[in-house]
């Protein structure tokens, strides 16, 4: 047999069409056509795409088998995460593509790539042509993974994609009836795997899972609450400063006991953007308290050991979080945004200011 009988094979097999086949391929379907008539061979690059594609063990199309794929796919995940957390978007991007152009028909691979392109979409009214053609591949990605994909989480997240790609206002593709019609096939907050996961739990040997599940959940509850109001439009500086310190209570009620692990980052955040605010509108004194807060919140995220953590809040004392490994400090990084955002100008002169941040900001202009 043909290595253009056995492709032909495998894609009936799979009930696929030529077009199909060749839209996961990215060449065109009369390609694939030739292959199967054995009018022409597939370039020697796709062999192993091609392999991988239909998860075979022959000699003559296959170098690596599925074991090795999952691996090679967690190696590339856990080179992502290090990528995303430093910043490196661009190159996280082109570690997608290449897996998913070794490994074509694997979801986990493709759904990363689009997650990688739509990471890559800056928010403007004038997008550039690149930033519409990824937008594009998001949607085609993604449409493709809930027409051929079987995992629900990998469809979640397609869905997910789906909605926020449709929806950025002033892209080519931007299509409210679409966005609108993808977010209505997400799950209800209240019927997701989170909450129900709560309630599964019954045996004495589990229902500690239960608890914990309950406490996770009321941190995700509060910490969507506190971003969407960060997140809000508001009307004046004054509106802004009052919802800045209404999530910075949200976070400060649930985590009662000052033990806030991981969310010190948030705090740190949502801190600095009321003294952001604060600044704009010339109030020195809030300016700087706010900068103080983020810093201390800042120091102390920059003092916690790695590893698993638990909480200790009555509300979350089931609950835990990880703590990575950090390049950097965290008020180190804040304090070198203050000094160069000319907001802070007014304050260059002021004691405090310079104690806070370890020099004078730069003049406003």
């Amino acid at each position: 047999m043909t290595i253009g009988e056995k492709i032909k094979k495998l894609r009936q097999a799979h009930g696929m069409t030529q077009e199909k086949l060749a839209s996961y391929l990215r060449i065109s379907p009369q390609s694939i056509s030739k292959w199967e008539n054995n009018n022409a061979m597939p370039d020697v690059s796709l062999i192993v795409p091609i392999a991988n594609f239909f998860g075979i063990t022959t000699d003559e199309l296959f170098d690596r088998d599925a074991a090795n794929e999952a691996a090679e796919t967690e190696a590339y995940i856990a080179r992502s995460e290090r990528l995303v957390a430093e910043g490196e978007l661009e190159l996280d991007l082109a570690l997608w593509e290449e897996a998913a152009a070794k490994y074509p028909g694997s979801f986990r691979c493709l759904h990363s790539l689009a997650h990688a392109l739509w990471r890559s979409l800056p928010y403007t009214s004038e997008p550039t042509d690149g930033d519409a053609e990824s937008a594009r591949r998001v949607i085609d990605i993604c449409e493709r993974i809930l027409e051929d994909c079987t995992d629900n989480d990998i469809r979640a997240g397609a869905i997910q994609l789906l909605t926020y790609t449709y929806g950025r206002e002033g892209y080519p593709c931007a299509d409210e009836d679409a966005a609108v019609r993808y977010a209505n096939m997400a799950g209800t907050l209240f019927a997701c795997r989170e909450e129900l996961l709560e309630g599964a739990y019954f045996t004495e040997k589990n229902k500690h899972l239960g608890r914990e599940r309950k406490h996770k959940n009321t941190l995700a509850y509060i910490d969507l609450a506190a971003i969407n109001i960060l997140d809000g439009e508001y009307g004046s500086a004054e509106e802004r400063i009052f919802a800045c310190e209404a999530a910075i209570r949200l976070w400060e009620t649930v985590l009662c006991d000052g033990n806030c692990l991981d969310h010190h980052q948030d705090l740190a955040y949502a801190h600095m953007q009321a003294a952001e605010s604060c600044a704009s509108v010339g109030d020195a004194e809030r300016t700087l308290s706010h900068i103080k807060d983020a810093l201390r919140h800042a120091e102390a995220y920059d003092a916690e050991a790695p590893g698993k953590r638990r909480y200790t809040s009555i509300f979350v004392s089931s609950a835990s979080c990880e703590i990575g490994e950090r390049d950097g400090s965290e008020a180190e990084y804040w304090r070198g945004e203050i000094r160069s955002d000319g907001r802070y100008g007014f304050l260059c002169t002021d004691p405090e200011f310079e104690r806070l941040v370890g020099g004078t900001a730069r003049p406003e202009p």
